[in-house]
Parts: C-alpha cells; sequence; structure tokens
C-alpha cells in the first residue's frame, strides 16, 4: 500500500488526473509509445498494439473505479477478460475488425491480452501511474518542497523476481540509478543512496530509460518501468542535506498541469468514469473518436505522429 504523507488529497487527484484522460487507439507497440511525448501519454489512455475503442474505454473505467477504491485490482482483472470474450478477443487472431492484427499471439504470453500477465500488467500500470502522478503534484506544494525537498527510490511492492537478480538476468535499479546518474550528471541527486530533489533530470532519465532500457515507460515518476515494484518515498529536509545535496525551494517550472481535460478540476466531485465516456455498445469508429478529441490533444498527434486530418 502506498502511504501518501504530501495530502490527503492525493487519491483525489489521481482520480482527476485519470479523468482527464482520452482514449487513444494504435496500432504501435510499446517502444514506439515510449517514444512519444511525456504530454501525449499523459494525456491518453491505450494499450501497446489496441486499436479497439470498446476495450480502451472499458480499460478507462475499470481503472477510474480501482482508483476510486470501488473494486480491487483482482475485480479488475476480471471484469477486463469478459469485456474482452465479449468483444471477441483472440489470442491467434486479434480484435474483430483490427487494421493491423499483427502475428498471432501465445495464448499465456504477455502478448496474449486476455492472460492473467497482460490484465495485471494493464491494470496496475495505469493505477500506479495515476496514484505517484497525484503524489508528484501533492509533493510540489511550497511546504512539502520545504519539508520534503526529495525523493528516495524505494520497493513499494514485492516481486517474486526482481530486476538485478541472478534469476532475473537483467540489471537492478541500482545499475539503471547509476547510468540515469551518470547521463545528467547527477545534476541534484546522490550517488550514495537513490535519492534525488523533485526537480532533479535524474527522474525524466530513469523514466526515459538512460542506458538504454527499453521497458521504461517515458514518464518521471513511478513505475519507471514495466512490472516495476518501485515507488518513492518523501525524504526530509536535514536528511537530504545530509546527504550533501543542497535543497532550494523554489517552483517547478515544467510540472505537469493536473486539470489535463477542459471542466475538468480538481473541485469536481468523484464520479464513475463510465458518465465521462462513450457507451461501448454504440461501436465508436476510430473516425468518431478522432472527430471528438479535443483540439489540443489532436493537435499534438498531428504533430508528433504526422496524421493529416
Amino acid at each position: 500500500m502506498i502511504l501518501y504523507d504530501e495530502a490527503s488529497t492525493a487519491l483525489s487527484d489521481a482520480a482527476v488526473f485519470w479523468r482527464g484522460k482520452q482514449i487513444l487507439p494504435t496500432t504501435m507497440g510499446s517502444q514506439e509509445l515510449r517514444n512519444l511525448s511525456t504530454d501525449i501519454l499523459e494525456q491518453s489512455v491505450f494499450s501497446a498494439k489496441v486499436e479497439n475503442v470498446r476495450y480502451l474505454q472499458k480499460i478507462a473505467t475499470i481503472c477510474d473505479e480501482v482508483i476510486a477504491g470501488k473494486i480491487n485490482q483482482a475485480t479488475a482483472r476480471w471484469e477486463l477478460l469478459q469485456e474482452l470474450r465479449a468483444i471477441g478477443y483472440d489470442p491467434a487472431q486479434g480484435f474483430p475488425g483490427d487494421s493491423d492484427p499483427g502475428p498471432p499471439a501465445r495464448k499465456g504470453s504477455i502478448r496474449d491480452h486476455s492472460s492473467e500477465a497482460r490484465l495485471r500488467l494493464v491494470v496496475e500500470t495505469n493505477v500506479r501511474s495515476a496514484y505517484h502522478y497525484a503524489r508528484m503534484v501533492a509533493g510540489n506544494t511550497p511546504y512539502n518542497r520545504e519539508h520534503y525537498p526529495a525523493w528516495q527510490l524505494v520497493r513499494e511492492y514485492a516481486r517474486t523476481v526482481e530486476r538485478g537478480s541472478e534469476e532475473s538476468h537483467t540489471a537492478g535499479w541500482r545499475e539503471r540509478w547509476e547510468e540515469a546518474g551518470s547521463y545528467v550528471e547527477w545534476r541534484g541527486a546522490s550517488q550514495i543512496r537513490m535519492v534525488a530533489l523533485k526537480d532533479s533530470p535524474i527522474w525524466l532519465a530513469l523514466g526515459m530509460g538512460a542506458g538504454d532500457y527499453r521497458d521504461a515507460l517515458g514518464r518521471p515518476y513511478p513505475p519507471f518501468a514495466f512490472g516495476s515494484g518501485m515507488g518513492w518515498r518523501a525524504v526530509p529536509r536535514a536528511e537530504v542535506v545530509s546527504l550533501g545535496l543542497n535543497p532550494v525551494t523554489r517552483e517547478l517550472h515544467n510540472l505537469p498541469r493536473l486539470e489535463l481535460a477542459k471542466g475538468i478540476t480538481k473541485e469536481d466531485a468523484p464520479v464513475n468514469r463510465q458518465s465521462e465516456i462513450v457507451n461501448p455498445e454504440d461501436g465508436v469508429s476510430i473516425a468518431q473518436w478522432w472527430k471528438e478529441l479535443a483540439p489540443d490533444l489532436r493537435a499534438a498527434f498531428e504533430e508528433e505522429l504526422r496524421i493529416t486530418n
């Protein structure tokens, strides 16, 4: 469980952040998606190589209910599985009507959208990203930046096979931390422990996979990689100073906005996201989705993906 030491509003902020997102049907894989700008990633509900709007809407609704505390993640995975069956998804054939179904997925593999591993990845990644975005916002109030000016990268969730273990055959988080720190020349970060000032560029370097880690999620807050159990601990000022860091209280100029969707504010009462998205039974087409997309987000897609309207 994440302990919110920044503000009691973090959970409601996570819901506001999530409800500011819009559906992004895509044929892109995880590597291609990682190359999109942070603004697009933060404003979109997507899953690699999923262009089925109905399923993406279900992901949006289900994750909203988890964030709001209405259902747990096990229930969320079960409901997504039932939706896939109702749609007619098949690992070998993909989603009905896909323009690019790609090669058949091995049943039960991470590429199989109906597998336990893939369902767990989708729910956990989206929910944890919303929580930690809210922590980032709450942790950057003047009070919290004065008294807790840094984050420490810590383990929040146990993993059967941790990155860096002999069994994993992968680099661990200490190695990834050192490569990210080297990439940004350790600005505002400690080489002794995995602690960095809240505005240190090491967080974005870690999220972008500095050192050519291709499982990175492209965001400056946890989870920094798919399947990661690592998160943040807020570090008190005295502890930060003892590590040789020089905390300076100032405003973060590039902090992503919490109010991402027009008309959505922190003061909005929590509601079920289903009322904010198109009814899945309406059979929304990609063309209709594109037409109804917010103008600023559409413009960002046009520039980044070179889409002509």
